[in-house]
């Protein structure tokens, strides 16, 4: 259960990148008149506003002292379901992005992915399931558009953020077998405080 609390720690990283991703946005549509970067940035901010609402309403529920499995599913899967609507509105504005021609548009929104990503890996890392699907998601179009050009900045572009994404997938990993290891032992400590080893009589405590 408490890797499933950290899901709803904080707001703060989500509000930021909110704000961030509508001023990437803006200046999309500024630069390119493009009708479809106003409808993503709606979509977006919608999808932005559901994920910090859940996470808000459903904070005292999941931080309550006890909660069964079915519980911490059921709210897993509220949180997850804007958190993965927002990484594909991601995924789109991003290609949208690399298909038009100017670099200072990729520029700017490279380093909205790359936040966004880190952001991710510490907010849902000990959840790498729902951290990698949304990091795969958001910076594929990048990697891919990158490697089309043909251009060696452009690749050598995509082989960092592969690298990157790499390295934060081994460390999220890495995390969530940690705190496997470290609640494996708590709850073993536990059943060891409640009864003896050796004759399995209940300890009094």
């Amino acid at each position: 259960m408490a890797q499933v609390r950290s899901l709803f720690s904080s707001v703060t990283p989500s509000s930021v990148m909110a704000a961030i991703f509508l001023l990437n946005v803006w200046i999309a549509f500024e630069k390119t008149q493009g009708v479809a970067f106003l409808m993503i940035g709606l979509l977006g901010t919608a999808l932005n506003g559901w994920r910090i609402a859940m996470a808000m309403l459903l904070r005292d529920k999941a931080f309550a002292p006890l909660v069964s499995r079915r519980e911490a599913a059921r709210l897993e899967a509220s949180f997850a379901l804007p958190y993965i609507g927002f990484a594909l509105v991601m995924s789109v504005f991003c290609g949208l992005v690399f298909r038009a021609s100017q670099p200072e548009l990729h520029m700017i929104t490279v380093c909205l992915a790359v936040g966004y990503c880190a952001g991710v890996a510490a907010n849902c890392g000990l959840r790498p399931r729902l951290a990698i699907t949304s990091i795969v998601l958001a910076m594929a179009p990048i990697i891919v558009f990158s490697l089309l050009k043909e251009e060696e900045t452009y690749a050598a572009m995509a082989i960092v953020i592969l690298a990157l994404i790499g390295g934060a997938v081994r460390s999220m990993i890495v995390r969530y077998d940690e705190s496997q290891t470290e609640i494996a032992a708590r709850i073993s400590s536990v059943s060891m405080a409640r009864s003896d080893v050796l004759t399995s009589l209940p300890n009094r405590l």
